[in-house]
């Protein structure tokens, strides 16, 4: 397996594969040296195991190598461990998925606004990002800074540096991404449970599931540091001070391993089965990693696939670390994490070369057919678009090909496959355009990452 696993790394696919065109893979080094990511460490589940684990590069330039035990941020991939965590809460009858969560917070309470009137702010819809409260995510703090208490943070006071957590939209009636929900969370789990959060993670999931190289402790634990991974920004430059510290532990204090975040996967895909040595039973499983509804958005974790053979998945984002890890209820599972701002383009090309050398359903590169287009035909598709008030596409041609570019992103070249529809080469990006009466572009429809964005021609 170790063969399969080099063979991976010295072949990432690109994220397009264009019928009739060679393949043009690249090596995870060059990759990294390209974007200034120090460091790569990755861990393969197959068949209830960690298959393989490698790691690529230094915990810090100049240094250190990285090896599988050197922890990195797992930045919002504590999220879904967080719900873990709540989920067994709810398993033991402590907590009620629907219940108003003011009923369980004591030491702090959020405030009744107008917009939770009618709908209350429940566990689940916190856990799924659908309880209307605010803050999207968090920077930390960098060394030195003083460090707020989570009440500090819950109400955006000094020293905190995130705005107070509220509620600003009615309860369920929409997804709005919020990291400050999962603070929220982290606040009524120690209320609950009188203990705090980090003992609390370390007794109800990393233990039990085999996590022995975690910590929800923040500054990190001192049994890990001597083997930590120092962050880089995009620049590959070392975050001043090194990592920041996230006193919101729940939504993105973590410290981990790609092998622990491998254990946490078999031990949900074990909870599943019904074996005993998963720490949900397997109706509180599948109550978590199935849909609430909106989008892909389970309990912790965003959930798809088809039916015979679902997934479930998350990312984090820290400063100077970037981190993804992918599971199949039934099989296979990757955890990619990096010591670079850099590292999601990395995870997603290590996770799409996987995918498709262990034949999975998804993730693999998309697989397209380009065909010609006269330049009078392009020039039908020349203008600008808005995606909405502050976001506009701007479609030119130059050469005979046709470019979009969005304010402060590099132009993209669209490769037309049909009369009206067109690829990116570089990413999974789709456009079709929609064509009024004489035959020019009156709008454009762009998929993105799963997502359709409407977009309207304005000149």
């Amino acid at each position: 397996m170790r063969l399969r696993a080099r063979h991976m790394r010295d072949h990432l696919l690109p994220a397009v594969l264009v019928e009739g065109e060679a393949v043009e893979t690249t090596t995870l080094s060059s990759k990294m040296r390209e974007l200034g990511v120090p460091g790569v460490s990755i861990a393969f589940v197959h068949q209830g195991r960690v298959e393989w684990a490698d790691a690529v590069g230094v915990a810090q330039v100049g240094g250190r190598a990285l090896d599988t035990d050197t922890v990195f941020q797992a930045a919002s991939i504590s999220k879904p461990v967080t719900a873990t965590a709540a989920m067994t809460l709810v398993q033991s009858g402590k907590l009620m998925l629907d219940e108003d969560v003011n009923r369980y917070l004591s030491s702090w309470k959020l405030p009744d606004v107008a917009a939770s009137a009618t709908e209350r702010v429940t566990l689940r819809r916190l856990l799924t990002h659908t309880a209307g409260t605010t803050v999207h995510g968090f920077g930390g703090y960098a060394a030195g800074v003083p460090v707020p208490s989570l009440i500090q943070v819950l109400n955006g006071a000094k020293p905190a540096n995130s705005l107070p957590i509220r509620v600003e939209t009615v309860p369920g009636s929409a997804w709005n991404y919020s990291g400050g929900g999962y603070v929220i969370v982290q606040q009524l789990l120690s209320d609950v449970t009188k203990t705090p959060f980090a003992k609390l993670m370390k007794d109800r999931v990393l233990l039990p599931a085999g996590m022995h190289r975690s910590s929800f402790e923040q500054p990190a634990a001192a049994a890990l540091r001597s083997n930590a991974a120092v962050p880089y920004d995009s620049n590959g430059q070392a975050i001043p001070g090194g990592a920041h510290t996230y006193p919101e532990q729940s939504a993105a204090g973590l410290w981990t391993t790609p092998s622990d975040l491998a254990r946490l996967a078999i031990n949900l895909q074990s909870s599943l089965a019904g074996k005993p040595e998963g720490v949900l039973d397997a109706v509180t499983a599948r109550e978590m990693l199935k849909s609430v509804g909106m989008g892909s958005q389970g309990i912790g974790f965003l959930v798809g696939g088809p039916a015979e053979h679902p997934w479930f998945m998350h990312g984090g984002s820290n400063e100077g670390f970037r981190c993804l890890l992918v599971a199949f209820n039934e099989g296979d599972g990757i955890a990619i994490m990096t010591n670079g701002d850099a590292g999601g383009d990395i995870a997603k090309a290590l996770l799409r070369t996987v995918a498709a050398e262990y034949g999975w359903p998804d993730f693999q590169p998309k697989h397209h057919t380009a065909v010609q287009l006269s330049t009078d035909a392009l020039d039908r598709f020349v203008g600008r678009y808005r995606l909405n008030a502050d976001a506009t596409i701007a479609v030119t041609r130059k050469d005979g090909r046709l470019v979009a570019q969005s304010p402060g992103e590099n132009p993209e070249e669209l490769t037309p496959e049909g009369p009206d529809s067109f690829f990116s080469r570089k990413t999974e990006a789709q456009a079709t355009f929609r064509l009024g009466a004489d035959g020019h572009s009156i709008g454009m429809s762009l998929s993105v990452g799963g997502n359709t964005y409407e977009a309207s021609r304005v000149e």
